[in-house]
């Protein structure tokens, strides 16, 4: 890999500044943010084949709504509703490994499509 200004083969020069985040880079710094404090508009995903938003968050109770591809939110969506203990239960591994088997993949996102008159599955 070199820099769009120099032909050297860092991730980083002079010229070019400090290196950007990478994808999963980000996937690891935002996942145990999103698991310790949920918040709505975070989406997680598994292998870009699931995904699940945050929808509501009240206290210990988090909702959620989520679907495999191919999919459209809310229409194709399941809503959950977890204690904040049952969440981070669901998402984490069961043979003891540390860790998610889901990543978030961002936080703050749009989900102005929820509301009492989403369609909703579940």
């Amino acid at each position: 890999m070199s820099c769009e200004h120099c032909p050297c083969t860092c991730v980083s020069c002079s010229e070019c500044g400090p290196p950007k985040e990478t994808y999963l880079a980000k996937l690891q710094r935002l996942s145990p943010i999103a698991l310790a404090d949920p918040q709505p508009g975070d989406l997680w995903n598994e292998m870009l084949s699931w995904w699940m938003y945050v929808v509501e968050r009240d206290g210990e109770r988090v909702v959620t709504m989520s679907a495999s591809g191919p999919c459209t939110f809310p229409i194709d969506a399941k809503r959950e509703e977890w204690t904040l203990a049952e969440f981070r239960n669901m998402l984490s591994y069961k043979s003891g490994t540390a860790g998610t088997w889901a990543m978030c993949d961002s936080r703050e996102n749009d989900i102005g499509w929820y509301g009492p008159e989403s369609t909703r599955k579940g």
